[in-house]
């Protein structure tokens, strides 16, 4: 299996590891910051990529340190990473709903399952909810701003979870973010 190199973007470094626990039967669904990137294509960067998956401990130190990383607590480190890996225990949910269907994005170093950017958003904006994570809602704009997100999944979870408020924070600041974008002038013929 080919071994990323020292400048692997966090989406390379997540197929090689997940082509890894792949092998050995472990699925594992890359969320968190790293799922950020991924849907602002790199114009939020995480330091780390964290898995979630519902693989037992053994398991997934065997591939680890077969794969050259050593563990500090539940944090995984490469000598030739920078970013660090962590597995969530999974399933992966945002707040009280647990997730199913993910995408599947394609790298030299192998396949990841990702979290969509509906629910990267999702997962953003519940620590904006709960939390009051003004970086959370920032992030969750960001993927909006860059990728298609289905705001009436987000508005139905937003109520499921208590804040409908806070939704409607995350939709007008959108709306004004796009009303603030300059527009393209048209050709008249």
């Amino acid at each position: 299996m080919k071994v990323p190199g020292r400048r692997a973007k966090l989406v390379e470094l997540a197929g090689w590891v997940s082509t890894a626990l792949a092998r050995r039967g472990i699925r594992a669904v890359l969320v968190g910051g790293a799922a950020v990137s991924v849907h602002t294509a790199n114009r939020y960067l995480s330091l780390d990529v964290d898995l979630a998956t519902v693989a037992d401990g053994r398991e997934l130190a065997e591939v680890m340190l077969g794969l050259g990383f050593t563990r500090t607590g539940r944090v995984w480190q490469h000598p030739r990473f920078t970013p660090t890996l962590d597995f969530v225990p999974g399933p992966p949910a945002v707040g009280n709903a647990i997730l199913n269907r993910f995408m599947t994005v394609r790298t030299r170093y192998g396949p990841v399952t990702v979290v969509t950017p509906t629910q990267a958003s999702m997962d953003r904006l519940a620590a904006f909810y709960h939390w009051n994570d003004r970086q959370g809602l920032e992030q969750a704009l960001q993927i909006a701003r860059n990728s298609r997100i289905d705001m009436p999944a987000i508005a139905r979870w937003s109520a499921s979870e208590g804040m409908t408020a806070r939704f409607e924070e995350f939709r007008r600041a959108l709306l004004i973010d796009s009303r603030a974008r300059p527009r393209t002038a048209r050709k008249h013929r």
